[in-house]
This record gives C-alpha cells, sequence and structure tokens, in this order.
C-alpha cells in the first residue's frame, strides 16, 4: 500500500516504472502520465532524461483538471489525482474494444521474447509472407548468423549426403537441418506445414524469433492482435497494485489512480 508519508516517492517510482512498461511494448508515444503536480510525456528525443530513463519530459506545476474532466461527474470526483493517464495509442484500442495494434519499430527485445512465445504468432506471419513452411526454414537458415552453416539434407529424399550435395548449390561443409530436432518426425512434421513442431527444437526455434523480429522490426510494420497478449494488461494492472492503487476509465484514452481502501 502506498503510505501518505512517502506517498510522493512512492508514486514517482511508480511512474518510473510504468514509463519502463510502456516504452518495452512500444506505447510510450502520445501517452501523459499526470501525477504529485507533474507532467510526464513522450519528448521524442533521446537526449531528454528522467531518471535513467530517454524520451522523457517532466513539466512541474502542472493542473491535472486541464486534462482530466471533472465536471462529467460533479457529483463524485473521478480523479484523486494521484496518478492518471492519457493515451492516443494502442492502450486506447485496449480499452476500447480489446485489440491491439503496435509498431514493429517501437517493440524493445523484452515484449518480442513474450510475443514470439506463441507459436501461432509464427504461423500467421508464414501464412501471410511465404508460399509454404520449406521456403520460410531455407530463408531462415540463409539470414541467422548462428556460426554454422545447416543443410537442407532430408535423408528421405536424397539416398545419401554426396548425392545431395550434387543436386544442390552446397559446399558439403554443415549440419542437416533435421538435426535441430528432437526427432526426424518432428522435422518432417515443420517442412509439411506443422508448426508446431518447432516447439521440438529450442535452437530452431530461437532462430525463428530472430528472424521474425529483425524482420518485422525493419519492415516497420505494425503487428495487429485480435486480442491483446494477456501478458500486457497482467503487467499493467499488477504495477497500480503495487502501489496500493486501482485505476477507472475515465474515457477510453484516459484513465484515473484511486487508492485501494
Amino acid at each position: 500500500m502506498v503510505k501518505k508519508k512517502n506517498i510522493n516517492t512512492e508514486i514517482e517510482e511508480m511512474v518510473v516504472e510504468m514509463i519502463r512498461f510502456l516504452k518495452k511494448w512500444g506505447l510510450w508515444q502520445n501517452t501523459m502520465i499526470l501525477a504529485c503536480g507533474n507532467s510526464y510525456t513522450d519528448s521524442g528525443n533521446e537526449d531528454d532524461e528522467f531518471l535513467g530513463l530517454t524520451h522523457v519530459v517532466k513539466q512541474e506545476n502542472v493542473d491535472p483538471d486541464e486534462y482530466i474532466d471533472l465536471m462529467e461527474n460533479p457529483d463524485e470526483e473521478l480523479s484523486q489525482h494521484i496518478f492518471d493517464m492519457t493515451f492516443e495509442n494502442g492502450l486506447s484500442d485496449i480499452f476500447r474494444d480489446g485489440t491491439l495494434t503496435l509498431n514493429s519499430e517501437d517493440i524493445e527485445n523484452e515484449a518480442w521474447d513474450h510475443i514470439l512465445k506463441d507459436i501461432s504468432f509464427a504461423k500467421k506471419y508464414i501464412e501471410e509472407n511465404f508460399s509454404d513452411v520449406r521456403e520460410f526454414l531455407q530463408d531462415v537458415l540463409e539470414v541467422q548468423k548462428t556460426g554454422r552453416r545447416y543443410t537442407m539434407w532430408d535423408p528421405l529424399e536424397y539416398e545419401s549426403f554426396e548425392e545431395y550435395k550434387q543436386m544442390n548449390d552446397d559446399d558439403g561443409e554443415g549440419i542437416p537441418v533435421y538435426t535441430l530436432f528432437d526427432n526426424y518426425e518432428e522435422y518432417r512434421g515443420f517442412l509439411q506445414g506443422n508448426i508446431s513442431s518447432l516447439e521440438g527444437s529450442p535452437e530452431l526455434l530461437s532462430m525463428v524469433s530472430d528472424y521474425l523480429k529483425n524482420d518485422l522490426k525493419q519492415s516497420g510494420k505494425d503487428i495487429e492482435f485480435e486480442k491483446a497478449p494477456a501478458g500486457i494488461m497482467k503487467e499493467f494492472n499488477e504495477i497500480f497494485t503495487k502501489y496500493g492503487l486501482y485505476y477507472e476509465p475515465v474515457y477510453n484514452w484516459m484513465i484515473t489512480g484511486r487508492e485501494i481502501e
């Protein structure tokens, strides 16, 4: 619980934690936090820094009533002005209809790790961008810098590795990619379109994840979720609970914090 005598100090810690969370998910842009009589916004300039966080501008002596309209309910103050937020980004979508759109360039690695744990994300990407799974796998192996060169030698397709080398542009100095799986059956399943076979090879799954992350970041594509990943709102809610607060939506682009009684 937030203690009255330390509320400003603890709420400022909450501001820092919230900004880190928002930056991780690429949601800091177009966000304003109002707390302890100050506002915190994205400056768009990495030279601006607040307690070790870049792209943050702190403005003192800001009146939250300029942003949180108390006249919506004149009989009850909507805001105690402990911790208020306005946002015009993916958070608005979550509060409106549960969907989420993120810009791939803005997401930090920790958030990528969470997104790419879901095999269905990779499956959707492959279906939308490649003619088949084998084409995707070959592309992954060509661009990943793993320190080792893998071959696509398939023992059921070629009688020997020598025959494979004769039929393919391959110097023969490589590791058959099927060895990345726990068993050959999982490898065949992957080539036939069974994306879940990735789970049988942590090394290949890591390679695929790096490929997806790098490709999407370089393309600057938006990533659309019909349902926002559960981890986002879970972490968001836990930040409020940690500091003894809960929040109420004022609009779908504005929330205000209250103390838990």
